[in-house]
């Protein structure tokens, strides 16, 4: 089986809400079936940094939970990449300007992510999603090619670093602003890089085209949601530009979420879709699958699944608590999603 997954933005939330949908999946000896990994803003950094724990390649199931999964945790409660990016901004004088390529620095001497395109391995094919300001267009990042379709492309990737992508990935407006790109190819002329949530959060575009379904290369698709919910607020008006921001991504989330859950259920068994914010009990009532006796005692309830949804979108590090509830609610979605609407054993209850 042949499978694409895509990991969501949402800064170090979705990061490790992800490594616990890894984790359902490397107890299913799964990981070694993904082809293709398509990722956005906190989805990037997470995968950036399972494959600089591992010599820059995917890990086997078994590599993940026993070596990738403890190291990438020690790294994020205990390295503060966003104290370290606000002391660069000070200190550099760009408080007022573009940071994005700060972040790309701070990823190097933080998180030691150090390699290049041509570290990489050529499967599984991984994608990485920002948006471009001067094109309007989904710009990725790739071992096989770098641009995008306006803009043209380069597929002589070997060279540019693995940082710079996963900066412009997780480049949010105002937060941190754009990176700045120089290609050495086309016009030549620089562009801005922004986070890839702004045109997609989801990261799907790579893998599924609307009126064609699924690319063909791929047997299944696996998307991760871990975007941050959205809630009515009173006006603010400094705020006002990122709500306004926040507003337009959240209707293209829910667009493209609603259009891939309803592909996914006249085409059986083609993908399944996990999203932050649902119960174990409430995923496998939609499904309309019987919810187990001692289910109830083995979860996380209503109030940690809440905390866990509405969980700041940042970059600091996190507390170990928070890092364990976080990583669980990953593992209890994907683990009811798959029992629900796959036909998987449902592993919480054992």
């Amino acid at each position: 089986m042949k499978i694409g997954i895509t990991l969501s933005g949402g800064g170090v939330r979705a990061l490790i809400f992800h490594l616990g949908v890894l984790k359902r999946l490397a107890d299913e000896n799964l990981l070694e079936e993904i082809s293709q990994i398509s990722t956005v803003s906190g989805g990037s950094l997470g995968t950036g940094l399972i494959y600089k724990t591992n010599n820059y390649k995917w890990p086997s199931s078994n590599e993940y939970l026993v070596d990738v999964l403890p190291k990438v945790k020690d790294i994020i409660i205990n390295k503060n990449l966003q104290r370290r990016l606000i002391f660069l901004s000070i200190f550099q004088g760009k408080i007022v300007r573009p940071r994005g390529n700060l972040l790309a620095f701070a990823l190097c001497k933080i998180w030691g992510i150090k390699g290049t395109f041509g570290d990489l391995k050529d499967l599984p094919k991984w994608w990485i999603n920002a948006t471009c300001y001067e094109t309007g267009k989904n710009w990725i990042f790739g071992k096989e090619y770098i641009g995008d379709y306006k803009y043209t492309k380069t597929r002589m990737t070997d060279k540019y670093k693995l940082r710079t992508a996963l900066a412009a990935s997780a480049a949010f407006p105002g937060l941190i602003g754009p990176v700045v790109f120089r290609p050495k190819w086309g016009n030549k002329g620089k562009v801005h890089l922004w986070d890839g949530g702004v045109y997609d959060n989801l990261g799907t575009e790579v893998f599924y085209k609307p009126y064609k379904g699924i690319v063909k290369d791929i047997d299944m698709l696996i998307v991760s949601d871990a975007g941050n919910l959205f809630q009515s607020q009173k006006r603010c008006f400094f705020k006002s530009p990122l709500r306004l921001i926040d507003i337009t991504t959240s209707q293209i989330r829910g667009l493209r979420s609603r259009i891939l859950v309803s592909y996914f259920k006249r085409k059986k068994n083609s993908g399944c879709y996990f999203q932050i914010g649902n119960t174990m009990i409430d995923i496998l009532r939609a499904a309309r699958v019987p919810i187990p006796s001692n289910l109830e005692k083995k979860r996380l309830g209503k109030d940690s699944v809440s905390m866990v949804a509405n969980y700041s979108t940042n970059l600091k590090k996190v507390k170990e608590i928070d890092f364990e509830r976080i990583m669980r609610h990953g593992y209890e979605v994907a683990d009811a999603t798959l029992h629900g609407y796959l036909g998987f054993n449902l592993l919480t209850t054992k």
